[in-house]
């Protein structure tokens, strides 16, 4: 057991790292996304894949770790570790490790809302630029749809 918290530990930390990181980059996009400065998107996106590219080749590692102690090879597998271990460092890390990662996937939902209100304001400028529009505003002020008769060919 002491051969695995070790290399366990240092494997958390590099964890809690990149996770440290990502939730730099996300807080980065958040930023870009509520100040619509679309174009510098793209270098964020590719250091998010990067870095959740490298959380991957660490979980798998991790889980690598578990199976050869004896644990199941996924998050239960810590789990069991930790009911065994509780006071070691490694469920300081772990306990930490959690919680960014719950913090990260709260800012990013909350970047996939603002992506969605972005788009939506992208497809109604869309549609007013092409004329596909067909809504009006009413005297309530509330939008209502217009069908428009299609005009028919008239020769003489």
């Amino acid at each position: 057991m002491n051969d695995l918290v070790g290399p366990l530990c240092q494997n958390l930390e590099q964890e809690v790292q990149v996770v440290d990181a990502l939730l730099g980059l996300i807080q980065n996009e958040q930023h870009l996304l509520v100040h619509a400065q679309l174009a510098d998107m793209r270098a964020i996106i590719d250091q998010k894949a990067r870095h959740i590219a490298r959380l991957a080749e660490l979980a798998s590692q991790r889980h690598i770790m578990l199976a050869e102690a004896g644990f199941p090879s996924n998050e239960d597998g810590m789990q069991d570790l930790l009911q065994q271990q509780p006071d070691e460092p490694v469920a300081q890390l772990w306990q930490r490790l959690l919680k960014q990662v719950e913090s990260a996937q709260r800012l990013n939902n909350t970047n996939g809302l603002l992506i969605n209100s972005q788009l939506g304001r992208f497809r109604s400028a869309l549609n007013v630029l092409s004329g596909h529009n067909n809504d009006i505003y009413g005297p309530d002020g509330q939008t209502s749809h217009v069908t428009r008769a299609p005009r028919g060919f008239v020769s003489s």
